[in-house]
């Protein structure tokens, strides 16, 4: 059936299209030669045997990739392993970027070579190259050579630039002048000084390198919106957090805080106060609120005050430490539930990305 609608197709291309097009449609509905079977066939084993992937993923694979011997693969595999890569790491690295396999060894030695002799090496190597194995893929003379000096110029120390990249990979792969410049220069443009520029792209780089549907501008006046000021570091916090997060996830988190009666105004309080409360989870906002406001008696406003108390840990703090409080206070050592913040060890300083 297959071959008499291809001779069909055929001779209606034959017929109707002009002579270049119709020798492109035989080129396209000719049949699979015997050698062009025998290497995805070839393909599709090695994926699995020596990879690790399993059929279904080999079989996606080889539609991107296909090879008749095993020698190339063999040595792109094996320097890999010399850097340290487990088995279900290398077959991580090959499911999505099959074509790592045809790579010529030596320019993908030379690239991690020249992140080793920058400072990435060992387990941050590997690392790195999980999370993102898309920067091998990457010419080191025409971007990972110059994307790295440019981070450390603007960073002013090729250590810091190293941490950078450590944080996020994706800094690294991303070319600087389609998404780190024009960021750092709308951040130029509304005020925000040039130290915390660099303090954001070393600690916060993750906000340089997301491709979100939220635009950095967009983010940024959003931010501005809600009454932030570019001068202080939580304007970068809350940045990250809103570029990090489309509309829908964003509204989900408001009504799940609606849930317990906060208003939208509240929500932005407790966001300004500490813009890592609207990274939680809806689930996890659901338990600590049960907790605080239906266990212990807290009333729902006064969290919205405190939004540090609500991302601690659920299980390692705050249930262990609500059942001493609330042994305390049946027994007359505490008297009101108010000084509970201070329990729990909450601290003005405490880092959001830390808890």
């Amino acid at each position: 059936m297959l071959g008499l609608a291809r001779r069909a197709l055929l001779r209606l291309g034959a017929s109707s299209l002009p002579p270049q097009q119709a020798r492109a449609l035989r080129l396209l509905l000719r049949p699979a030669s015997t050698s062009s079977k025998k290497a995805h066939s070839f393909t599709v084993s090695y994926l699995v045997g020596s990879c690790g992937l399993s059929p279904e993923s080999a079989l996606a694979a080889a539609k991107a990739v296909q090879f008749a011997a095993p020698s190339r693969p063999d040595s792109v595999l094996e320097v890999f392993r010399n850097r340290g890569l487990s088995p279900t790491q290398v077959s991580s690295v090959v499911r999505r970027y099959p074509r790592m396999l045809i790579s010529r060894p030596d320019n993908l030695s030379a690239k991690l070579e020249f992140l080793c002799s920058r400072g990435i090496s060992g387990r941050d190597l590997v690392r790195l190259v999980v999370a993102v194995p898309g920067v091998l893929t990457r010419s080191l003379g025409c971007h990972l050579m110059p994307t790295f000096e440019y981070l450390s110029g603007l960073l002013q120390s090729e250590a810091k630039a190293v941490r950078s990249i450590k944080r996020s990979p994706r800094i690294l792969y991303h070319d600087p002048k389609v998404l780190l410049v024009p960021s750092i220069g709308i951040l130029r443009d509304c005020g925000v000084p040039e130290a915390k520029i660099r303090w954001s792209v070393l600690s916060l780089p993750g906000a340089f390198s997301l491709r979100s549907n939220v635009r950095f501008e967009d983010a940024v006046s959003r931010v501005k919106a809600m009454g932030f000021d570019p001068l202080r570091t939580n304007f970068l916090l809350a940045l990250q957090v809103v570029r990090g997060m489309n509309e829908s996830t964003w509204r989900r988190k408001v009504d799940a805080f609606g849930n317990w009666g906060w208003s939208e105004e509240d929500v932005v309080l407790a966001f300004k106060r500490n813009p890592g409360c609207m990274t939680m989870s809806e689930s996890k906002i659901a338990a600590v609120m049960d907790v605080f406001v239906n266990e212990m008696g807290l009333d729902p406003l006064y969290m919205a005050r405190r939004p540090t108390m609500m991302m601690l840990s659920l299980q390692k703090r705050i249930v262990p430490r609500c059942w001493v409080f609330r042994v305390l206070l049946s027994k007359g050592l505490i008297r009101t539930t108010r000084s509970l913040n201070g329990f729990l060890g909450v601290l003005r300083s405490c880092s959001w990305r830390r808890l």
